[in-house]
């Protein structure tokens, strides 16, 4: 895994400090503050601890804030050595562990002052007979935390969509429509909207509700209009078994799932997406 051993000590403890620091104490089996313990533990490049902190990695990232991506396949897929740069660290038959690098360009402000930041970022390639999931754990660093000034983001690369865009090259991987699995959890009152768009005949349209009211609850008339529309980026809301996902966003017809908070117990959200495909 030459990513993790050519890095500096500096951008492996950034890897780790995505993570709950309560993730951190149980894996590694130590204590102390997240700095310090990620601190601690990225400071050595031996290839047993490098190899420690992919386990970690690939085993936490379901804890995380983080955008999935779904495609359909034609059954013949292999999950790849390189995915679009990011280098393979950790494997098993059904998933692979990847991490890019990605670099971002600022601009320092009073006086202008042009830098730049690296940071490691994990993606999980997870295969199924008929579905490929990637996911990217969400970047939301204050990048300003790291300077001695306030700064302004100029670029960062490689990009999601620059990433999942390279998997379409050859046509035999294609965005999942999930529009039929979000509509089944929706009739059954497992999740409900408080923010859609949606596709009319001509034209696109959009409902947003007012505070913490939810759509089908609140107009039962609009909801029988709207679920025959093709979804947009539209916020939903879990309910009974998926409270704990609380809001999360969806892109129905471009396959797209964003998680808005970290995962108390690492699976609420995989619950989530199990059902939506299995009801797909």
């Amino acid at each position: 895994m030459p990513i993790l051993k050519e890095s500096s000590a500096e951008l492996r403890r950034r890897l780790l400090e995505l993570f709950p620091a309560v993730n951190l104490r149980a894996f590694f089996k130590k204590s102390g503050l997240k700095e310090g313990l990620a601190s601690a533990i990225a400071k050595s490049a031996d290839p047993v601890n490098l190899a420690h902190i992919a386990q970690f990695v690939d085993t936490t990232m379901t804890f995380c804030k983080q955008h999935v991506y779904v495609f359909e396949h034609d059954g013949d897929l292999v999950l790849p050595e390189d995915f679009s740069g990011a280098e393979r660290v950790a494997s098993a038959p059904d998933h692979a562990l990847y991490i890019a690098k990605r670099h971002y360009e600022v601009v320092k402000l009073d006086p202008p002052q042009n830098s730049s930041m690296d940071f490691l970022w994990p993606i999980r390639l997870e295969l199924t007979k008929k579905y490929l999931l990637v996911r990217f754990v969400v970047l939301e660093k204050d990048l300003s935390a790291y300077f001695d000034r306030q700064i302004m983001v100029r670029s960062k690369a490689p990009s999601e969509e620059a990433m999942t865009g390279s998997l379409l090259s050859d046509g035999n991987i294609y965005a999942a429509d999930l529009n039929k699995g979000i509509k089944a959890l929706w009739a059954k009152d497992l999740i409900d909207a408080t923010r859609l768009r949606f596709d009319m005949p001509d034209s696109a349209d959009s409902k947003s509700m007012n505070g913490a009211k939810q759509l089908k609850k609140t107009n039962p008339g609009v909801y029988a209009d709207v679920r025959l529309r093709p979804l947009r980026m539209c916020t939903f809301v879990g309910h009974g078994p998926h409270t704990a996902v609380g809001n999360f966003s969806v892109s129905p017809t471009e396959g797209f799932i964003g998680f808005t908070r970290y995962s108390k117990d690492g699976s609420s959200g995989d619950e989530l997406i199990r059902q939506i495909l299995a009801s797909n």
